[in-house]
């Protein structure tokens, strides 16, 4: 899962250039937005865009997502929580977490609870890049300890 935080890395990266010409570009270090892209390395289109609004392609698609942001939150605290007690929780066990959270909501909206789909996993995970480093710390943690005199 190492791409994982390369890509986070790569899209935080740009997220700063996008701001650091925005700024540059408002305070009138460059007189054109041209300028101001070129001096980041970004596109003009990109530059231009998020000056009038267009969000990043992430949150653009967030309403398009099957959980919810907090829906996600209570997912992201759970496995910490687990995580922190020295019992990993598994894949599996995320999906089912996230499969009942689904069943709860549309229950409420009398809705047939839509399906998880194959990659939402691998999809969540990406999103929430922490968690692909989190295989089993405190496990191995409480190991070193116990065998440690």
């Amino acid at each position: 899962m190492g791409r994982v935080r390369a890509r986070q890395a790569k899209e935080e990266a740009k997220e700063g250039s996008i701001a650091m010409a925005n700024q540059a570009y408002e305070v009138g270090t460059y007189y054109t937005m041209q300028q101001a892209a070129e001096s980041q390395g970004l596109a003009y289109s990109t530059l231009h865009g998020r000056l009038n609004g267009r969000k990043s392609r992430r949150k653009a698609h967030e309403l398009d997502q099957t959980l919810g942001e907090a829906e996600e939150k209570k997912i992201v605290e759970q496995i910490d929580e687990m995580d922190r007690r020295g019992f990993p929780m598994r894949v599996d066990m995320a999906c089912q977490l996230a499969s009942k959270i689904l069943a709860d909501r549309e229950r409420e909206n009398d809705v047939e609870p839509p399906v998880l789909g194959k990659k939402w996993i691998v999809r969540f995970l990406n999103r929430h890049a922490h968690l692909a480093t989190k295989l089993s710390t405190q496990v191995h943690k409480q190991r070193i300890v116990s065998s440690d005199p």
